[in-house]
């Protein structure tokens, strides 16, 4: 498939004998070999996919899908090939206009459809789906990446970050679906309009700040090494109020790591953007949005701290 890296992931058309076309798809298969659990376990797509369309996400419809090895040797699911393009947030496809006004909207829409998943019943819809994920295995998830870094400093100072975060972790409200890579390269966009959400691998059912704490590491420059930001021309604070808008939880309110410089995507999204309880303060509904705060976060990202080129 073009844009992008959905692993195993092609798209193939069906055609009857005089060569018109019965419809385009696209087929996932699990990895051979591999412990099917998380991203590897392709076949758990299925029933969220169907759940969610039957919610009124805009997903695309599975056809086909089986979890055992009987018929390709590996489970897999089909699902309808959608039209439009996704938005590569480091290097955008030329059909999107470099004009800045539509690339902030490209922003402003995916905000307002991480919204509208959020406010999926999930136990009306996926209550045989899975059980939520505890905050503390979302840390759990990041700790072996460590062992690809290139720098030993990385590994000493994210098991240290690590142990930081495990002693702040917050009330994880709100729970719901969780999408594990929200941002505008999952979504597909047809004339400038965002249509359809795709690439579920990373999904659960979680602490929902962890989505919106992606979406603003994806667009924020100072997330990235400068040879290597998105195209995003956004503040974090038009981002969320966008979201909480269109109906996005108002708990979920950002607040901003000062003096933080280029994080692997793991650190940074959960330095800044875990959720918590919903409270008040001066009238406003915000939310303890972070693990830890600045006082903490900030001598742990001192003038030694190893940038982004020296990871995998």
């Amino acid at each position: 498939m073009e844009d992008g890296h959905a692993g195993l992931t092609y798209g193939f058309e069906v055609v009857d004998v005089a060569g018109r076309s019965l419809g385009a798809y696209v087929i996932k298969l699990a990895p051979l070999g591999v412990a099917r659990r998380g991203n590897t376990d392709v076949y758990r797509q299925a029933p969220l996919l169907r759940g969610l369309k039957s919610a009124g996400m805009p997903v695309p419809a599975v056809a086909f899908a089986s979890p055992t090895e009987n018929e390709l040797g590996t489970p897999f699911i089909v699902m309808e090939r959608l039209p439009g393009r996704v938005f590569l947030v480091w290097e955008p496809h030329p059909s999107f206009l470099r004009d800045q006004p539509k690339l902030r909207d490209v922003w402003l829409q995916a905000s307002r459809m991480l919204a509208r998943l959020h406010n999926v019943d999930w136990q009306a819809v996926l209550s045989d789906w899975e059980k939520p994920r505890p905050l503390r295995d979302e840390l759990d998830f990041w700790t072996p990446l460590l062992r690809h870094a290139l720098d030993p400093r990385w590994q000493t100072a994210g098991m240290e970050l690590g142990g930081l975060l495990a002693a702040r972790i917050p009330d994880p409200q709100p729970v719901g679906v969780v999408h594990g890579d929200f941002q505008p390269g999952n979504i597909l966009y047809v004339d400038g309009q965002a249509k359809a959400l795709i690439d579920w691998e990373l999904a659960s059912i979680g602490s929902q700040g962890l989505d919106v704490g992606w979406l603003l590491m994806m667009s924020d420059p100072q997330a990235w090494d400068p040879s290597w930001r998105p195209v995003a021309p956004v503040s974090r604070e038009d981002l969320v109020g966008a979201y909480v808008e269109s109906g996005g939880h108002g708990a979920i309110q950002p607040r901003l790591v000062s003096g933080s410089r280029a994080l692997p995507p793991g650190c940074h999204c959960l330095s800044e953007c875990e959720a918590s309880s919903q409270r008040q303060a001066n009238g406003h509904a915000v939310g303890a949005f972070c693990l830890f705060d600045p006082d903490l976060v900030c001598p742990w990202l001192g003038t030694d701290a190893p940038r982004r080129e020296q990871i995998v």
